[in-house]
């Protein structure tokens, strides 16, 4: 039998990790703003939860505590959120609709959390979200686009291959990852990239090694151009481990 769930506001935490896990009679929950962490794993296969109703008072959502719930449809975060923690809401391939307040107090999408969420098409990141870690919307195949603020200083290109978004404006305030490498190279569709003005880093490994990427606009001059710093050492690391490899293969021959 279908259960709907409203806990009263008289809890103030969960059992502990994995509380709900599996649990496939579960079709909705209401959560109060009594509860300030949803536990790792806490909903994790909840197959058949469709409806989840987030209150204010929520700082943290634990490492895939939405995962593989396959038919959820909407999320709508408190603007009271601070911590969004790895692999969240992978696999709900049927949620479509994510909302995040302008005033939350998210500051980081880390890794995986909307992972292969099929059919999610659109979603707002708003200003003061610093960070999108890799992954994050990998194999989201609906999405067509994706909008960061300039508050964005960390972004991994990993985190938009295996989704069809073809145009894409870079994050101006973007800073260089160290030693960063792509995962999915041929699994990028973008083929046009916008640089805005302003943008004072670029790193060669974040997009000049994608397959598909083939036309760049740059909002100012050409003398602003010159102004960026672009970042080669990935490109200078891969060059070297070439050659040395050749080096080996005649030594071995």
């Amino acid at each position: 039998e279908n259960t709907s769930l409203v806990i009263p506001s008289t809890v103030t935490h969960f059992a502990g990790p994995s509380t709900f896990k599996g649990q496939k009679n579960l079709v909705s929950i209401t959560i109060p703003d009594s509860i300030e962490i949803i536990f790792n794993q806490c909903f994790d296969g909840c197959e058949n939860l469709r409806e989840v109703t987030l209150s204010e008072g929520l700082q943290t959502i634990g490492r895939e505590a939405f995962r593989n719930c396959y038919n959820l449809e909407k999320i709508a975060f408190p603007s009271s959120l601070a911590h969004l923690n790895v692999a969240s809401f992978k696999n709900c391939s049927q949620l479509t609709t994510v909302i995040l307040p302008d005033d939350i107090k998210l500051k980081s999408v880390t890794t995986g959390v909307f992972y292969n969420c099929t059919n999610l098409s659109e979603i707002n990141i708003p200003d003061g979200v610093e960070i999108i870690y890799d992954d994050v919307f990998t194999y989201c195949k609906s999405l067509t686009s994706l909008s960061l603020p300039d508050s964005v200083t960390e972004f991994d290109m990993n985190s938009i291959c295996h989704t069809s978004i073809t145009h894409f404006v870079w994050p101006k305030n973007v800073r260089p990852i160290y030693m960063y490498e792509p995962k999915y190279k041929d699994g990028c569709p973008l083929n046009y990239l916008v640089i805005q003005k302003g943008t004072k880093y670029l790193q060669y490994a974040q997009f000049f090694l994608y397959d598909n990427l083939d036309t760049f606009y740059f909002e100012g001059t050409e003398e602003e151009f010159k102004e960026i710093e672009i970042d080669i050492t990935f490109a200078l690391i891969q060059f070297v481990m070439s050659v040395m490899g050749i080096w080996f293969a005649v030594v071995l021959f």
